[in-house]
């Protein structure tokens, strides 16, 4: 029987949630008005700023490349880290905010700080006086960077950091603490969630549905009638992405790294006729060492190994769409990998762990024609005849599970904001 305690600890803060919902959404209509009002005076540019903390997880390039060739606005990148105490990469950090300022720096980029290295303090962003800030992700948003602190001054953004979010049953990016409370929530198009259940999404006024920026230039790049890379190359070439979850009570639960770790390493060292890319989510190492299933020397070792092998090359941070085109497989458990690699049109490996959550009713749907290895045996066998006897037998029931969308995803958001804040 459910307490009365309990009852109104519930009201009360369902009650509080409303009232704050209710402050910022006046808020982000009084900014959108004041913006629209100057730009009616002769206010020519808007000032976007992009916050982001891991490189590895940047998916708007096409989205600032359009605004950066729109006279109306003015993007920028705000590089800050995800915790000020551990900013430094050998402190245990995924990645450095210097790996993060040179990422964007090297690109020609507009890049401002959001994170003083050396007070270790967050700067607040109101000093680059934004009229819209994106967020990159969810978790560990300090007090500066908050929604509560930037709906102050800004209109505030989110772009979905990766197909975790539509596949999975359970998402952190669904935190009713961040999700809700943005001004505008940019999602797939309608075609790639066609069967999905999203009534908890499509019961949010600010979410739009328009399309997902990170693939517009790996789709733009792609076609029915693509050439096999493998042609221009001598071997074939895999990508093995280990996802993080190895935590016994982590809500999805996909990792399968203790079956496959050290085995697929020991494969790719007697096997110098295939090429390999050792992709790893940003958090394994962590994981590894927070889940003792190895010790710092392992840890370091096993990446050292892969770095050695004259057939492989690892790829820690930053944009991997292209290895994606010039590639042949993939070898997976992380999420977002199983959409994102779908539209190269080429094989994929799901690497199963019985012991997951699964995924929601649109994720089972794009998984349905997947190879599916449980065991090395099972590896062993998809890796022979799928990749290296080219045998992708499931290919037609594949590529008819989903429509794929338009590229030109990035354009219609900048147009979309342009149109909102005329």
């Amino acid at each position: 029987m459910v307490s009365v305690k309990k009852i109104v600890k519930e009201r009360v803060l369902a009650y509080w949630w409303k009232c704050k919902k209710f402050v910022l959404d006046k808020r982000y209509e009084t900014l959108r008005q004041a913006l629209i009002s100057q730009r009616k005076g002769g206010r020519k540019t808007i000032r976007a700023l992009f916050l982001v903390r891991e490189n590895q997880k940047w998916g708007a390039q096409t989205l600032y490349d359009a605004m950066a060739l729109d006279e109306c606005f003015e993007p920028m990148i705000a590089v800050s880290v995800m915790n000020a105490e551990d900013s430094d990469i050998q402190k245990g950090t995924r990645v450095s905010f210097w790996d993060n300022f040179d990422f964007f720096r090297s690109k020609g980029m507009r890049v401002v700080k959001a994170f003083d290295e050396n007070e270790k303090k967050f700067i607040v962003l109101d000093k680059y006086s934004p009229d819209i800030v994106f967020y990159d992700q969810p978790y560990w948003i300090p007090p500066e960077h908050s929604l509560s602190s930037v709906s102050r001054y800004a209109l505030t953004c989110y772009l979905p950091y990766g197909y975790g979010f539509y596949l999975a049953k359970r998402s952190g990016q669904l935190s009713s603490d961040f999700l809700p409370l943005i001004w505008r929530v940019f999602l797939e198009s309608d075609n790639v969630l066609k069967g999905w259940d999203d009534r908890q999404m499509s019961a949010g006024v600010n979410c739009v549905k328009i399309g997902y920026p990170k693939m517009d230039s790996l789709i733009s790049s792609m076609s029915d009638s693509n050439k096999n890379v493998s042609i221009a190359r001598k071997n074939k070439r895999i990508i093995y992405a280990p996802h993080h979850s190895l935590e016994k009570k982590h809500h999805n639960k996909y990792a399968t790294f203790q079956w496959n770790g050290r085995w697929l390493l020991s494969y790719a060292k007697m096997h110098p006729d295939m090429d390999w890319v050792f992709k790893p989510h940003p958090r394994l190492k962590h994981a590894l060492l927070e889940n003792e299933l190895m010790t710092h020397d392992e840890v370091d070792g096993y990446y050292a190994e892969w770095e050695s092998l004259s057939n492989a090359v690892v790829l820690d941070e930053g944009d991997y769409l292209e290895i994606f085109r010039d590639s042949d497989a993939l070898v997976t458990d992380c999420g977002s990998f199983l959409l994102e690699y779908y539209f190269t049109r080429r094989p994929i490996i799901q690497l199963v762990n019985d012991a997951s959550a699964g995924y929601g009713e649109f994720g089972e749907k794009v998984i349905e024609y997947y190879y599916k290895a449980r065991d090395t045996k099972e590896l062993e066998m998809l890796l022979s005849d799928v990749v290296i006897g080219g045998n992708d037998y499931l290919k037609s029931a594949r590529l008819s599970t989903l429509d794929f969308p338009d590229d030109q995803a990035g354009e219609r958001i900048k147009e979309y904001l342009k149109n909102e804040l005329s």
